[in-house]
């Protein structure tokens, strides 16, 4: 059974380095055309009413932030299946509408702290649940550091049950509005094409509707995670990525404000939930699998909410094609590139992180 599986691999592996070729080539031609409705971002600071300093930034999220949030914080675990996910609510009295955040992929609660800050000094409650396999929600494998996942319908289960578990049965009448990023963009573009009636507008930062592979060329990324899980070796990490590290690397991180990056940082240091690292093959299958899915037009189709689409020019996790193809294949996406941003746009200078969350509320504000 050894000898035959390591035969098999063998062949495979040499029809990924033909198909790598053949996809390298294909990779060449099928960029899309910038979409005509794509507008750029004014960097043109407004008021500092409630946006934080960077120079005390650390300082403030602890001494202020954090007391402020805990002060209005529910918390707990909804079943999805066997499966124990974690939420948490944010609520303020005098609160007349409400946002739900999903996170992104290796992210947690607590690295939205300074985003639920604003929205609840803008009259929002807040909340956020922890994808399977991210902080303090059911690892379905041993090992902490690393996301498994079979298929993107269990997170549009589990987000589907969170909504309808705890943010309806506690929202009451308050109008909702949707802010998701990355993974949990494609999360969210799922679950607005596939449910009506529960928000106002959404708001997409960066969604994941096209996976950076790298250098390697999506079809061939793709061969070599099925060829994995053929051979039992779905829950291996991906190329390059291994258990979780204390290493400091600003440089080469999504976020472009040092201040920040340092907080969030400090975070994972303190919290082994925080600790993850890395995707499974089996992740990069399925994320791949569903992004084909949320881009065909049937599916576009379906999206009947206001939505603002956001993209960073200097994204390196999430490729520009699926963002056109969604601004394309849909009339009801406003579509905005932030210049000089990279992939976390809710970390970004003050120069471009202020008319980033100026433009998200003037836009929410537009779809009571």
């Amino acid at each position: 059974m050894l000898k035959r599986k390591k035969l098999l691999l063998s062949i495979v592996l040499v029809c990924i380095v033909i198909l790598a070729g053949v996809g390298i080539f294909l990779c060449t031609t099928k960029d899309i055309a910038v979409p005509e409705k794509r507008q750029t971002l004014e960097l043109t600071q407004t008021e500092n009413n409630i946006y934080l300093s960077e120079e005390d930034f650390v300082e403030t999220m602890k001494n202020d932030v954090e007391p402020m949030l805990e002060s209005c914080l529910t918390d707990g675990f909804f079943n999805s299946g066997e499966h124990r996910l974690y939420y948490r609510m944010y609520q303020m009295e005098g609160a007349e509408k409400s946002v739900v955040i999903s996170h992104g992929f290796t992210e947690y609660a607590d690295k939205y702290n300074e985003v639920i800050y604003y929205y609840l000094k803008s009259g929002y409650d807040v909340y956020i649940m922890e994808h399977r396999g991210h902080g303090s929600s059911t690892r379905e494998v041993e090992d902490k550091s690393l996301v498994y996942i079979s298929s993107f319908d269990e997170y549009a289960k589990d987000f589907k049950l969170f909504m309808d578990e705890v943010v309806v049965k506690n929202n009451g009448s308050k109008p909702m509005y949707l802010y998701a990023h990355s993974m949990g963009g494609a999360i969210a573009t799922r679950f607005i094409e596939d449910n009506q009636g529960y928000f106002k507008a959404a708001v997409l930062s960066a969604p994941m509707l096209d996976v950076n592979t790298g250098s390697v060329p999506e079809m061939a990324a793709n061969l070599l995670a099925n060829v994995m899980d053929l051979i039992g070796k779905e829950t291996s990490y991906l190329m390059g990525y291994g258990p979780y590290k204390e290493e400091y690397d600003f440089e080469g991180s999504s976020t472009s404000s040092k201040a920040r990056y340092d907080y969030y940082y400090s975070k994972e240091i303190e919290n082994k939930n925080y600790q993850v690292s890395g995707g499974s093959y089996a992740w990069l299958k399925a994320a791949i699998a569903e992004t084909k899915n949320l881009l065909k037009q049937e599916n576009m189709d379906k999206i009947q909410i206001p939505v603002l689409l956001f993209q960073a020019e200097k994204d390196a996790l999430v490729e520009a094609n699926g963002l056109y193809q969604l601004a394309n294949g849909s009339d009801n996406i406003q579509f905005m590139m932030v210049e000089g941003a990279k992939h976390q746009l809710w970390s970004t200078p003050n120069e471009l992180l202020i008319p980033y969350f100026d433009t998200i509320f003037d836009f929410y504000s537009q779809h009571n």
